[in-house]
């Protein structure tokens, strides 16, 4: 009796030690029905230093991660660059039915976080499956097609001078009733002539915030 054909979520998500496991034991049934393809030893699909896709899981030829698994040279130029990250892994912890590692893609052009994963596993018992299993995902990174916009530039600060002669001019424009900064203004007639709303200590209705009192000592 054959197994039935389950249907996993390997485009949204890793798989489960037990998942990883059922497919290798029914890796004819899955690689036909769902166009999983075989390869030789070390032998990946030259898309993936290309144009890597989410959710992709294809077989090569061996039976060891650590002696058959690898990322040999090839004659294309590539635009991704794969690389082992870690260790080999058990899955489950308590009963392990396989063995994985991760290994990384990074645009070979760029500098930064990877872009793909890849779980590369094989089952626990060696000699039962002559297969590894190779499972891709994206990630969720951006990356920016367009430079990051430049801080504007900002202007050169006025001089001391300049900045107290607008500072006097202002001043002038609201109390004075000379308005060429030029001509000497006489402040105390000025003093005189201003009315309460510019000067509020002149009013009789001014309380002042606090009042400073001398202490008599004893």
């Amino acid at each position: 009796m054959e197994n039935v054909i389950r249907k996993f979520e390997w485009e949204t998500k890793w798989l489960k030690g037990e998942e990883y496991y059922y497919i290798l034991k029914n890796l004819d049934q899955y690689s036909n029905y769902f166009n999983m393809p075989k390869y030789g030893k070390k032998s990946h699909p030259m898309n993936i230093y290309l144009t890597p896709s989410n959710g992709v899981i294809y077989f090569l030829q061996g039976q060891s991660i650590e002696n058959d698994f690898g990322f040999p040279r090839v004659e294309i130029k590539k635009l991704y660059k794969w690389k082992k990250m870690n260790f080999t892994t058990v899955l489950p912890k308590k009963k392990p039915l396989v063995r994985y590692l991760v290994a990384s893609a990074t645009k070979v052009q760029e500098k930064g976080k990877p872009s793909f994963r890849m779980h590369v596993v094989s089952l626990n018992e060696a000699g039962i499956n002559p297969y590894i299993l190779c499972h891709i995902r994206q990630l969720n990174v951006e990356y920016l097609d367009e430079p990051l916009p430049k801080r504007p530039k900002l202007e050169a600060m006025s001089p001391v001078s300049k900045s107290l002669f607008f500072l006097l001019d202002a001043a002038n424009r609201i109390i004075s009733p000379v308005k060429d900064v030029n001509k000497e203004n006489d402040y105390v007639q000025m003093f005189k002539d201003s009315k309460v709303d510019k000067f509020p200590a002149l009013s009789t209705h001014f309380k002042p915030l606090f009042v400073l009192s001398k202490q008599i000592s004893n």
